[in-house]
């Protein structure tokens, strides 16, 4: 097993500890939440106890009334903010993946030409693209261009070509496509034939 795959494998793990310890916060959080509102209405019923029913049934659906609407409000502000928001990054990414995946078929082109200016070629590529990556890839992108990048003098020519078809895939996932078929029959394959 490579490098790449080992401290994949070890960031998957951290990741899944990470998620949990935060899921397990949040239902604190929330059983808190629940136990707090509980005592809240508590109080108010006994309060309301003391008028007329009519009066505690207007006053229930007044109170109802206005924190729905409040909550309603707020979650249709956040939720079309953040529809925009990624719908900006969506079609950043989109950019830049596309611009990158277009230099590595360049480069597999120059190869075939110009075998001599391959390196140069590829030295231009990743100085151009790793600000950009760094920017707007996601944190699995963004990894895996950084291992690759790392060790592909470590790697041999199959790993390099497949750590670089799980890149693809990588940033096929992130914009929202599917790519588990397309690496059972190799990515790669498509581009370099």
């Amino acid at each position: 097993m490579n490098i790449i795959k080992v401290r994949r494998m070890k960031r998957n793990t951290f990741e899944v500890i990470i998620n949990t310890l935060i899921a397990i916060t949040i239902l604190i959080f929330i059983i808190f939440l629940l136990a707090s509102i509980k005592e809240l209405i508590g109080y108010l019923n006994a309060s309301l106890e003391k008028l007329d029913p009519t009066i505690s049934a207007v006053i229930y659906g007044g109170i109802i009334t206005l924190i729905a609407s409040a909550l309603l409000q707020i979650l249709t502000r956040y939720l079309d903010k953040t529809k925009e928001i990624e719908l900006a990054i969506h079609q950043k990414q989109t950019e830049v993946y596309q611009e990158l995946i277009k230099g590595l078929i360049d480069l597999i082109a120059i190869g075939h030409k110009n075998p001599e200016t391959v390196l140069s070629e590829a030295i231009r590529i990743l100085v151009e693209w790793t600000p950009k990556a760094m920017a707007w890839a996601s944190e699995d992108v963004l990894i895996e261009w950084i291992e690759l990048r790392n060790n592909v003098t470590n790697l041999t020519p199959l790993d390099v070509i497949s750590e670089t078809e799980n890149l693809i895939c990588n940033m096929r996932s992130e914009l929202g496509l599917k790519a588990g078929k397309i690496k059972k029959i190799g990515l790669m394959k498509i581009i370099i034939k």
